[in-house]
């Protein structure tokens, strides 16, 4: 199943469209017209955040991918159940998080994950074309929001849901918390 998507206007040269979805599969159109669809990481799946074991070892399996959101063709972040953040440089064929290896863009995600933790699960991801791609939102459960105004390098957390759970009414409208 298909859960998020993500077109890309390449204005003379048409358009590219990714789309993610459960198993960690992640689609991207593969001619101008952004209707056909190929395996942007072939072999391979993006995979959660899932802990276990005692010392904590992070098990991950096919994640439940949510949304995409891609600056251009090469760059771009995803996120999903379990704690997925992950950030591409290469148009979606590796998905890297955090300080691993090689990772040609070092993050710290904003949440904890693991054993003992149980990670939000993210549900938007938004970056603003107007302040240079630098800041940006992610919305995940128990009315979390996430921001960053350094391409994602570093995250804030904002609670934006009050006592009862319904969203606090200075901002009902916009993003004024920001």
């Amino acid at each position: 199943r298909l859960n998020g998507i993500f077109a890309l206007d390449l204005g003379v040269f048409g358009v590219k469209v990714w789309a993610v979805g459960d198993g960690g599969v992640v689609l991207v159109s593969t001619d101008p017209s952004g209707l056909v669809f190929g395996d942007a990481n072939p072999g391979a799946r993006v995979l959660n955040n899932v802990g276990e074991g005692d010392p904590c070892q992070t098990v991950g399996q096919p994640a439940k991918l949510h949304e995409i959101f891609m600056f251009d063709v090469l760059t771009g972040w995803l996120i999903g159940e379990d704690g997925v953040l992950r950030y591409t440089a290469n148009g979606g064929t590796t998905w890297w998080y955090g300080n691993e290896p090689n990772t040609p863009f070092a993050f710290t995600p904003p949440w904890q994950f693991g054993c003992t933790a149980d990670p939000y699960d993210p549900y938007v991801i938004h970056f603003f074309a107007d302040s240079s791609n630098q800041k940006g939102i992610i919305a995940s459960e128990f009315g979390k929001i996430f921001t960053t105004e350094n391409g994602g390098s570093t995250w804030t957390t904002e609670t934006i849901l009050s006592v009862a759970g319904s969203i606090c009414p200075e901002y009902e409208d916009n993003l004024e918390f920001w």
